[in-house]
């Protein structure tokens, strides 16, 4: 590759800054943040793009211009969602990767079916869960990410949405400033209703107030599961042990949207990494793994995917290869 290849835009290249910006169109501005190129090269590139049918322009507003790949636009115009608000399901035909990687933020895929050559139908089911483990911070954003996505806003979904978003976190679990565990709850009703109704009596040592409870330290882990089928997903804010300290640096640099994950990630202590393929996902953890700075465990369902690891690990931190352990079940 020379240069003068380095220097221009291809359209994998954009199709690579669309799926990292999480947008379906982007502007020169977001082409050059997620790529090698300057914003005259990269606006340069995107034009060149039209020019050669494989990129369309969009002046939104009279504001300056945002593209997108041609392919996607001819995508769209096929694409095509079904809402079941009662059953809490979503259809999807012919979906766009832009609408399958937003749909994975707060529903779950159950089944994809091929039903003519070049297409495939999507069912998703928007669970519980789903809405508990969002990655957003704030349930405006998430309203605002699913009316981006269904063909229509669906009041009673959102209306359950925001009941399953207050659900979560309601309950709490701290050390006390003597060392012993509390279960918190956000009201009376909750601890006496839910918590002290649904937990077994070994489970609660004894109330400390109206919505506090002295927890069994051998129980924590069947409180947080009683409570979660019950409906009620449990923050663990416990002070942990930690493993032992294990200085990683990075030495593949972060993107500025990897930087903004890692760094959320590291602001509420926990976080769930949900983009389209190849947005850096894997290179993202790392970034939170380098600023931990201690020994971490890392669990992945098979051997392959733990060799994948040890080589990202290798590959992108500075991480020799006696600092990796591995520890294998059967398969």
């Amino acid at each position: 590759m020379t240069d003068d290849d380095d220097s221009r835009l291809s359209l994998d290249t954009l199709y690579d800054a669309v799926e990292a910006a999480g947008s379906p169109v982007v502007t020169a501005t977001t082409v050059a943040r997620h790529t090698t190129l300057s914003q005259a090269a990269a606006a340069e590139g995107l034009e060149a793009l039209v020019d050669a049918g494989d990129a369309e322009r969009v002046t939104p507003g009279g504001d300056r211009p945002a593209y997108y790949p041609t392919s996607w636009g001819e995508l769209a115009e096929r694409e095509r969602l079904v809402v079941f608000p009662d059953r809490r399901e979503v259809v999807a035909d012919r979906p766009t990767q832009y609408t399958r990687a937003s749909l994975a933020q707060f529903a779950h895929l159950v089944d994809s079916t091929r039903t003519e050559p070049g297409t495939r139908g999507y069912l998703y089911e928007i669970r519980p869960e789903d809405i508990w483990a969002t990655p957003f911070a704030d349930l405006d954003t998430l309203l605002d990410r699913v009316r981006s996505v269904l063909p229509r806003r669906v009041s009673e979904l959102e209306s359950w949405i925001g009941e399953q978003w207050k659900r979560a976190n309601q309950f709490v679990l701290d050390t006390h400033e003597d060392g012993y565990v509390v279960l918190r709850a956000d009201r009376e009703e909750l601890m006496g209703n839910v918590a002290r109704q649904k937990l077994a009596d070994d489970h609660l040592r004894a109330p400390i107030s109206e919505t506090e409870s002295w927890v069994n330290e051998d129980a924590v882990g069947a409180v947080k599961r009683t409570l979660y089928e019950a409906g009620y997903p449990v923050r663990d804010d416990r002070d942990l042990d930690t493993g032992e300290p294990l200085s990683v640096s990075m030495e593949t640099e972060l993107r500025d949207y990897q930087r903004e994950w890692v760094d959320r990630f590291l602001e509420r202590q926990a976080g769930v990494l949900t983009a389209p393929p190849g947005s850096g996902k894997t290179i993202a953890a790392l970034g939170v793994l380098s600023e931990v700075g201690g020994e971490t465990l890392i669990l992945v369902p098979s051997r392959e995917l733990a060799g994948q690891w040890h080589d990202e690990l290798l590959a992108h931190t500075d991480l020799d290869d006696d600092q990796i352990g591995e520890y294998h079940g059967g398969r």
